[in-house]
């Protein structure tokens, strides 16, 4: 080998020593240029036509860009990890992500006063595709399926059983020596009368008084509060004290007393009462049920929870 090729490789292997030395320094030991999001930076966007919103959920970011259901409102999201997230939440005020999301979120808002509770239920489709996939392509008899066994049930749905019939014994004074009666002790309905309540009396009551029974019983109602989730009748609630659900509150359907436990599910609907008592007696949660949704959306619900007991025994349905 020449002096002038040895030359040359030599030169070649220092060059990418020092190139390796420079792309490791970068990678460990300097900062990433943080974005300086704020009120100005959302105006700016604007202006420019570049309507983003900040997010921590890595999973609605990765469903957006692949689906891109923000397009028919008009933004995209961007993605910040947990931990930069949390840093911009305590930044001072005007220059946090929740600053920047607020100036985009009125903005779209001008453009669609629905847009939030539309892209809520977008949202919720989207993480359960596979159950949705599986309810258009099947039809779900539901009288064919079957409550499993004690024993076989899930441990989620076993969780949630013990902790509505706990709370049952402290809220109705259930002696604890008699709970084979709970339900006598709770309410003098059977499970025919009590999801007529349901069905067609305004009282918020019954719905709550539902949560703790069926926990007692839930293999006489379990199946028949599944058909009921596709009932998009609106009946009305009365006697609500200080309930809250966001939704009616801000159509002012409901009042707002400034503090209450909240329902995700609109309980005015069928439906929604029936998803809500599902989600206390199993633990599982496939979405709520919103005042803006309509028959398909409600049909969509009945089958997550269709497919979810036709798999009970298989838990990674996800």
């Amino acid at each position: 080998m020449s002096r002038t090729n040895i030359f040359i490789l030599i030169l070649s292997i220092i060059t990418i020593i020092v190139f390796g030395i420079k792309i490791y320094y970068l990678k460990f030991y300097t900062e990433p240029e943080k974005i300086n999001y704020s009120k100005v930076m959302a105006r700016e966007n604007i202006r420019n036509n570049k309507i983003m919103l900040i997010t921590d959920n890595k999973e609605k970011y990765k469903l957006n860009k692949k689906y891109r259901y923000t397009k028919a409102f008009g933004f995209d999201y961007i993605y910040e990890t947990k931990e930069d997230y949390s840093l911009y939440l305590f930044m001072e005020e005007g220059n946090t992500i929740n600053a920047y999301n607020s100036i985009i979120e009125d903005y779209i808002t001008s453009k669609d006063s629905f847009w939030y509770d539309k892209i809520a239920i977008i949202e919720d489709s989207l993480m359960f595709l596979k159950a949705d996939n599986y309810g258009k392509k099947y039809d779900i008899d539901l009288s064919s399926l079957k409550v499993p066994a004690k024993e076989d049930l899930p441990k989620t749905m076993i969780k949630a059983l013990e902790r509505q019939r706990h709370d049952a014994i402290w809220i109705f004074s259930i002696p604890e020596d008699d709970t084979i009666n709970a339900a006598k002790h709770i309410f003098e309905l059977n499970a025919d009368s009590l999801l007529y309540k349901i069905e067609t009396n305004k009282k918020y009551h019954y719905t709550f008084v539902a949560e703790y029974w069926m926990a007692f019983h839930y293999e006489e109602v379990l199946i028949e509060l599944i058909e009921m989730v596709e009932n998009n009748t609106e009946i009305g609630l009365i006697n609500t004290a200080n309930l809250i659900i966001l939704e009616r509150i801000a159509s002012g359907d409901l009042q707002f007393y400034g503090h209450g436990g909240g329902a995700e599910d609109d309980l005015f609907k069928v439906g929604g009462r029936a998803n809500h008592i599902l989600k206390a007696i199993t633990g599982e949660d496939f979405g709520n049920v919103s005042m803006y949704h309509n028959d398909d959306d409600l049909k969509k619900m009945q089958n997550r929870w269709a497919y979810w007991l036709k798999n009970l025994n298989k838990r990674n349905w996800f």
